[in-house]
């Protein structure tokens, strides 16, 4: 389904100065309104043009009106299953921007944002099973990966294509792998590659991408992306915060990726923290 938000027109999207305020987040949750206003918040306080959202929990097709606390409108597109209140995808943006909106599954979403420059912003939203889902049904995500992977050669090349979301991957590869993907993952992976990673690493191999959080040297709390609430007894610190959320972007569209990483300081609570390209 595709609907499109006919509010007040904005001026087009200038690409080189609005990329950096993309950003993707599982929320772990907005079905509480007091969670909806935090968020807005954030979105608005760090003056974000579109953030993709993982787990919301929120059924059904649905165009949801968020308020921050300056009284500032956004909407979430949101992308559920019909009968149940979990998983769910989404894109916000500010209300009266125009963002074409395609449902396509409760774990995949896609939002193209118009440059006015003969191309698009294409919005890949994703949540991926878990590993623990992947070894009880693998083909049920290899299902996924398959379909992901449709709706990416659906993109048009000359768009650009930027595709962010949980995908409960690790994929830091060993010795003898790293020359092979070494366009694809950077040195800066952390966590010994999964099963989720072989898949979402053959993904990006397939579609020319790379995945942007790997490449840019931080300290370990902007690397990680997700904190376990089962802690190891004795463990340091880090043994238990994992990077399994990304944003990918195709190597080869013109678009130079300047930094990326994940935050900390969020009003929103989530195990899990927002990640962000700037270009």
């Amino acid at each position: 389904m595709s609907t499109d938000n006919h509010g007040e027109k904005l001026n087009r999207i200038k690409i080189n100065s609005h990329l950096q305020r993309i950003a993707s987040f599982n929320v772990q949750g907005l079905n509480s309104t007091t969670k909806q206003k935090l968020l807005a918040d954030d979105f608005t306080e760090k003056n974000l043009l579109a953030l993709l959202v993982q787990e919301t929990k929120i059924q059904g097709e649905e165009e949801l009106k968020l308020m921050s606390s300056k009284n500032i409108n956004l909407v979430l597109y949101n992308s559920g299953m019909k009968d149940k209140s979990l998983k769910g995808v989404g894109i916000i943006v500010r209300e009266g921007l125009k963002l074409k909106f395609d449902s396509i599954c409760e774990r995949i979403c896609l939002g193209e944002l118009d440059t006015g420059k003969g191309m698009k912003i294409c919005l890949l939203c994703v949540y991926a099973p878990t590993e623990e889902e992947t070894r009880k049904n693998p083909g049920k995500t290899e299902s996924f990966y398959n379909k992901l992977s449709t709706v990416i050669n659906t993109i048009s090349k000359r768009n650009i294509l930027i595709v962010g979301g949980d995908f409960n991957a690790r994929i830091k590869l060993d010795e003898s792998e790293k020359d092979s993907y070494k366009e694809i993952v950077g040195k800066y992976a952390l966590n010994t590659i999964n099963e989720n990673g072989k898949l979402l690493v053959e993904l990006c191999k397939i579609h020319n991408l790379k995945i942007t959080n790997t490449f840019f040297r931080h300290k370990k709390s902007q690397q990680t992306t997700w904190t376990s609430t089962v802690k190891p007894s004795n463990a340091r610190i880090n043994s238990y915060r994992f990077q399994i959320d990304y944003i990918a972007v195709r190597k080869n569209e013109g678009v130079k990726i300047y930094d990326s990483r994940s935050y900390n300081i969020m009003k929103t609570n989530s195990d899990h923290k927002p990640i962000n390209s700037s270009s």
